[in-house]
């Protein structure tokens, strides 16, 4: 008996897929919707314990987003399947949560990588990974920002336009990649000022990538004084 669908989405005997925006899941769900509830309970919240080694800024990695929920998870019954795709530089990750019945429901995420190199795409597969796991089973990290990640700074340029709108889809490790590479580049009485300025945005997107347009006039600039 063929399972799926013409899509290619999994499908159990007596049920057809739905979608729900950008979710799609098994026709029926009571199973999973019941386990997910009851690990839910017991799901810890994410320890943020790694570090930026240039900005000393702090996130849960994929190892700490996983201890947060495994024990939570398998003892009821649910497997979380994460499947990448990559089309040139655009990495879309696939994360599908699984329950015994047969029951299952999945999303995906995706970003635009800096470098088309395994370091560049490994580094987007892990970043979505890492949230599209949060956001399926419902982890949360150990200090919240209220949202300030997702906004611009208040004096910062908003780039609504063009590459600038998909560019804030980016992850923040690789927005900070380039970054990094510049800092060399940078006058000496500037550096501890980005540094700090860096350091205090966090991974809160659209201003790195104000920073890293600052950055490249900055350098820039100071070519074309040495010239």
């Amino acid at each position: 008996m063929n399972n799926s669908n013409d899509g290619g989405n999994p499908m159990t005997a007596d049920s057809v897929p739905v979608s729900y925006g950008n979710v799609t899941m098994s026709g029926t769900i009571p199973n999973l919707a019941a386990a997910l509830a009851a690990a839910q309970g017991k799901i810890e919240t994410a320890s943020k314990d790694s570090v930026n080694p240039h900005f000393n800024s702090r996130y849960a990695n994929l190892a700490a987003v996983w201890a947060a929920c495994r024990e939570a998870l398998s003892a009821v019954g649910i497997a979380v399947i994460q499947n990448p795709s990559v089309v040139g530089a655009d990495v879309t990750v696939t994360t599908m949560v699984l329950h015994k019945s047969g029951e299952w429901i999945m999303g995906s995420l995706s970003a635009t990588a800096d470098k088309k190199t395994a370091q560049g795409i490994g580094s987007v597969i892990t970043y979505l990974r890492r949230y599209g796991l949060s956001a399926m089973v419902g982890i949360a990290p150990d200090e919240d920002d209220d949202a300030n990640a997702g906004s611009p700074a208040p004096n910062s340029k908003s780039y609504k336009s063009g590459s600038a709108r998909a560019a804030e889809t980016e992850a923040p490790e690789v927005i900070m990649s380039r970054i990094n590479s510049r800092l060399d580049l940078i006058d000496p009485t500037r550096l501890e000022l980005i540094k700090a300025t860096i350091e205090k945005a966090g991974n809160n997107v659209p201003t790195l990538l104000a920073i890293e347009q600052r950055i490249n006039i900055l350098t820039n600039t100071e070519k074309k004084s040495e010239n």
